[in-house]
């Protein structure tokens, strides 16, 4: 019993850092420059996560990269 359950927290562990290089990898790119003020999270179904992320604009128009 032990031993299974080190077996899936070591599971759990390989799908975390699996998660954790997508979102290392994770680029988002915003109409305006700014900062992130705040993420909230929506909802998660499946592998999706949906959230609002609040920003700190700085300018008044978009950025034109």
């Amino acid at each position: 019993m032990l031993v299974e359950a080190i077996a899936q927290a070591q599971q759990r562990q390989m799908e975390l850092n699996s998660v954790q290089a997508q979102l290392n990898a994770l680029v988002v790119k915003a109409p305006y420059s700014g900062r992130v003020r705040r993420i909230r999270w929506l909802e998660q179904f499946g592998g999706q996560v949906k959230v609002e992320i609040a920003l700190q604009v700085t300018t008044a128009s978009p950025s034109k990269d």
